[in-house]
C-alpha cells in the first residue's frame, strides 16, 4: 500500500507562511515563517506514488465532469506529482449527495477501476444500486448483544441463510428460491462486490451483502424496495434461528484535522473536573456509530452544571438588585423585584428549559 511522504496539507491553498513537518525518512525539510523556503529529498517510490496519484486525479476528475458528478480536489502537489491525497467525490443519493473520500494511491486505483458514474447511494445505509441493471446491493450485520469471535458469528450467520463457510473463511453465494420457481425478484446472500467495498468503505467484520435484481428506476423505488425485502428476510431469519439481520448504515465521516504545526502537548495540569461529566463525555465520544446515544450522554455532560450555572444567575440578578443604590427595604416596589426574582424558584431551581 501507498505510504503517505510525510506531508500533511495544513490547507487548501498553499501560499507564503505556511509550515510543513516532516514525519518521514524519506523527507527532508527546512520550514521558515514568513518567506517559505523548502528544500524536499524524495526516494523514487514516494516520486512514482506521486505521479500515480497525479495521473490517476486526473482521470477521475476528468469523468466526473463528463458524468456532471461533483468532487472535491483538496491534494497536495508538488512539482513531480500529489504527495497528499485528499479527493472527495459527490455520488447521488436520491435529493442529496453521498460522499467517498479517496486519500491514497489505493483508494485512486480503486476507484478508478469500477463504473462509479452509474451507481446511487440508496439513503444512510451501506448499499448502492444501479438503474440500468435493475441492481441493488447493500451490507448487512447483526445485533449482536455480546461480543462474540468473528469467525464464531460468520459461520452461523451463513448457516442461518443456507451458506457454509469454507476453511478459508471463504463462502460461494446462495440465491433464495421461490416456491414457484418463478423469480419475478432475485434476492441472493454473497460476499461484497468491489464496488460496494469502494462506494462504501464498509466497517462490517462479516463482509455479507444482500443483492436484489428487480424492476425500479429512481432512489425512491430502490430504497423502498430494499427495506421491503430486507425486512420479510432478516425478520424470518430472527425467528427462526434467533439471529437478528439488520442493514448496516452509512456511517458519514468528518474528518476536523488540525494541522500538524499548529498541534501541541498538554501543559501541567492547571484545572480539576467532575467524575460524573468526565465520565459521560468520554462515554459520548466513544459512541461513534450511535448518533442518539452520543447526543444523549454530550447533554447530559452539559446537563450536570444546569443547577450550579443557574443558581449563580440567580445570585446575580439578586445581587444586582440589592447592590442599586436606589433600593429601599421600606419600599414595597423594591422588594417586589426580589420576590419576582425569587418566587418561582421557591420549589428548586427552575424547570429545566429555564437552566438551559
Amino acid at each position: 500500500m501507498y505510504q503517505n511522504p510525510g506531508w500533511f496539507r495544513p490547507h487548501r491553498n498553499i501560499g507564503r507562511g505556511s509550515a510543513y513537518m516532516k514525519l518521514s525518512s524519506s523527507v527532508s525539510t527546512y520550514i521558515s515563517y514568513g518567506e517559505r523556503e523548502l528544500s524536499e529529498e524524495y526516494d523514487q517510490g514516494a516520486i512514482d506514488a506521486a505521479k500515480r496519484a497525479r495521473d490517476l486525479i486526473e482521470e477521475i476528475v476528468q469523468r466526473c465532469d463528463e458524468a456532471g458528478i461533483e468532487y472535491e480536489n483538496s491534494s497536495f502537489e508538488e512539482d513531480f506529482g500529489v504527495v497528499d491525497v485528499v479527493l472527495r467525490v459527490l455520488l447521488p443519493s436520491g435529493r442529496k449527495k453521498r460522499e467517498v473520500l479517496l486519500w491514497d494511491v489505493d483508494d485512486l486505483e480503486a476507484f478508478n477501476d469500477i463504473e462509479f458514474e452509474k451507481y446511487v447511494i440508496i439513503g444512510n445505509y451501506a448499499a448502492i444500486c444501479r438503474y440500468d441493471q435493475g441492481l441493488i446491493e447493500a451490507v448487512f450485520t447483526i445485533i449482536d448483544e455480546r461480543p462474540r469471535p468473528v469467525r464464531f458469528m460468520l459461520r452461523r450467520i451463513l448457516k442461518a441463510f443456507g451458506i457454509d463457510l469454507k476453511k478459508d473463511n471463504t463462502f460461494d453465494p446462495r440465491d433464495l428460491p421461490q416456491p414457484d420457481g418463478v423469480q419475478k425478484t432475485a434476492i441472493r446472500i454473497s460476499p461484497l462486490s468491489n464496488e460496494l467495498k469502494v462506494l462504501t468503505k464498509s466497517p462490517s467484520s462479516y463482509d455479507i451483502s444482500i443483492t436484489i435484481n428487480s424492476k425500479f428506476s429512481t432512489h425512491a423505488e430502490a430504497l423502498k424496495l430494499l427495506e421491503k425485502i430486507c425486512h420479510s428476510v432478516f425478520f424470518e431469519v430472527e425467528i427462526k434461528n434467533g439471529i437478528a439481520p439488520t442493514l448496516l448504515r452509512r456511517r458519514e465521516r468528518r474528518y476536523n484535522f488540525k494541522p500538524l504545526h499548529e498541534l501541541d502537548g498538554p501543559a501541567y495540569p492547571k484545572y480539576e473536573y467532575d467524575q460524573g461529566p468526565m465520565s459521560l463525555y468520554w462515554y459520548a465520544r466513544s459512541a461513534i456509530n450511535m448518533p442518539l446515544l452520543q447526543f444523549l450522554a454530550f447533554y447530559q455532560t452539559i446537563e450536570f452544571y444546569f443547577p450550579v450555572y443557574f443558581k449563580a444567575e440567580i445570585n446575580r440578578k439578586v445581587r444586582s438588585i440589592i447592590k442599586d443604590p436606589s433600593f429601599k427595604v421600606e419600599r414595597d416596589a423594591d422588594v417586589s423585584k426580589l420576590t419576582l426574582a425569587l418566587s418561582a424558584r421557591a420549589g428548586g431551581y427552575g424547570s429545566e428549559k429555564e437552566q438551559l
